[in-house]
Parts: C-alpha cells; structure tokens; sequence
C-alpha cells in the first residue's frame, strides 16, 4: 500500500487502531455502517465487528476498504472517480 492523501496505514494496525479510522473515516464522510458496507463490497456484520474490535481485517477487506477510502479522498480532491 501506497502512502496516501490520508494514510490508510491504520487498515494493517491492531483492532482499536482500525476500529477508529473506519469509524472516522465514517463520520467524516456521514455515511452509515451499511453504507459503507455497500459501497465498500464488505458485508454489514464484518463492518460491525471490525468497529467493536472483534477481529481483524483480512486482506480483501483491507484491499476493498482501501479503495473506497481512496476514492472518497480522490473525489474530495476534485478528481475523478474511477
């Protein structure tokens, strides 16, 4: 993983560091749990247990929430949206 606009580092962290930056991520964005779950590709209930710290991300699940995140910053940026 690149370093992004907004580092996404948190995504390889412990449970309590990806717990908040998804949570952060979130509420800066306004979107809900199941709407992240949507247009990340990651089901509602992984999302759920990653925000309470009841497991960890696997690799796809980092590699789809990654991509979100990086569209999201991209699209903040005025730049298209692949």
């Amino acid at each position: 993983m690149g370093v992004g606009v907004e580092s996404t580092a948190f995504l390889l962290g412990e449970p309590k560091e990806l717990a908040a930056g998804i949570r952060r991520f979130r509420v800066k964005n306004k979107l809900s749990q199941s709407e992240l779950a949507i247009l990340s590709g990651v089901s509602l209930r992984t999302i759920q247990h990653l925000e309470g710290q009841r497991t960890r991300a696997n690799s796809l699940t980092v590699m789809r929430l990654d991509d979100l995140m990086r569209r999201y910053e991209r699209a903040r940026k005025g730049k298209a949206v692949a």
